[in-house]
């Protein structure tokens, strides 16, 4: 599809504020159309767009039971969520896809303040994580020390 068309299939770019006052850039899988004139302006439109995102790659009610058991601050563990939301079992390129999306300014990286919120990234009434449990996900996928999460980190701490 060429730019400038009336529906984007393949990317679409979402800039807004976040509440971490944050940028934020979306990448999309075909499936998902959405015309560019329709405006994103708050970040609760954002997190609905990334929530169909996600809902594209894994199972919504899936998505839906894993949150509620995790609904409870420092209730947080990225090997059980993972496993819930059924990502375990997915194959690497949709591993690969949950990744860009939950990767919200595109960077190809998963940085800490991201972390906070990727929660949000499967569903628009995900909660936020704690400073605690975000440095423990950081920490235990942080393999290089580089202070984010690559693909290959992700991919390999979901398969843990």
């Amino acid at each position: 599809m060429t730019q400038g068309s009336s529906s984007v299939v393949c990317c679409l770019s979402v800039r807004c504020r976040s509440r971490s006052s944050a940028d934020l850039n979306l990448q999309l899988y075909p499936g998902l159309q959405l015309t560019p004139q329709r405006a994103f302006t708050n970040h609760c439109q954002t997190y609905k767009v990334l929530e169909m995102a996600m809902n594209s790659i894994l199972n919504p009610d899936d998505i839906k039971k894993a949150l509620g058991a995790f609904k409870a601050a420092d209730s947080f563990d990225h090997k059980k969520f993972f496993e819930m939301v059924g990502l375990k079992a997915m194959s690497a390129d949709g591993v690969k896809k949950a990744f860009h999306v939950l990767d919200a300014d595109n960077s190809g990286f998963i940085e800490e303040e991201e972390l906070k919120f990727v929660l949000k990234g499967f569903a628009t009434d995900g909660r936020d994580l704690t400073d605690k449990e975000t440095k423990a996900f950081l920490q235990a996928a942080d393999k290089d020390g580089d202070g984010k999460i690559g693909a290959e980190e992700f991919a390999a701490l979901v398969r843990e």
